[in-house]
């Protein structure tokens, strides 16, 4: 059961309730749902695209 603003929002077996869609649905993020190897789901957050680093170096003229 997953519960949205203090209602049930959905009720059943866990792989029906515990999908990608209704899990984004009341949380508010996008997620995906995997079976793990031992039949467990996981619920999976997408990965960030790593943001380019930039670093401001001072004094190389002392080197």
């Amino acid at each position: 059961m997953l519960m949205r603003d203090g209602a049930i929002h959905c009720a059943g077996r866990p792989e029906d309730v515990l999908t990608a869609e209704t899990l984004s649905t009341v949380y508010g993020v996008a997620v995906s749902v995997e079976r793990t190897e031992s039949g467990r789901l996981t619920c999976v957050p997408p990965l960030r695209a790593a943001r380019p680093q930039t670093f401001e170096v001072h004094g190389m003229d002392s080197l």
